[in-house]
């Protein structure tokens, strides 16, 4: 008896430490710096931008601010249209697949952040940079915007949809 008593409670024991040193669900991308957001968005779901199922209209608030998150559903929701013509991640018309993909470090001014990426498209040849300005919420670091020289994506979507719708 003593025997049982003694392995269930160093059972509850090693669960406990567990569970405590464990992150809990979802803490994990509120700690994430914005730089590792950006990377996390690369290699995970950069897709959602522009495919417009369900399931990403639900994983673009993982990564995007309300402001941008909005404008994004409003886009994946109009008449085709009206939607955005081009892959805003890949900065291209084309075959969005890249090589020689670079994040680079966040540089912070207060509660904002940028983090440039750089690619190479591969169909092309082109190469590419992008500007992602995050800034801080109550759920983590979160893409306010994203641009190149030649675009800014809020702007081209408010363009689109004014009233975002």
């Amino acid at each position: 008896m003593k025997r049982n008593y003694f392995t269930a409670s160093v059972l509850v024991l090693v669960l406990i430490v567990v569970l405590a040193i464990m992150p809990a669900k979802g803490k994990t991308a509120a700690m994430q710096a914005p730089d590792e957001v950006v990377r996390q968005f690369y290699k995970h779901d950069s897709a959602i931008v522009v495919r417009g199922t369900i399931d990403d209209d639900k994983r673009i608030k993982n990564y995007f601010d309300k402001s941008l998150g909005d404008l994004i559903l409003a886009d994946h929701h109009a008449d085709e249209s009206n939607q955005i013509s081009f892959d805003p991640i890949a900065d291209t018309n084309g075959n969005p697949a890249w090589t020689n993909l670079q994040i680079g470090a966040a540089k912070f001014a207060g509660d904002a952040a940028t983090v440039v990426v750089t690619f190479t498209l591969k169909e092309s040849g082109f190469k590419k940079k992008i500007t992602y300005s995050l800034h801080k919420t109550s759920q983590g670091w979160r893409i306010s915007d994203l641009a190149t020289n030649e675009w800014d994506l809020k702007r081209t979507l408010k363009d689109l949809h004014p009233a975002g719708k």
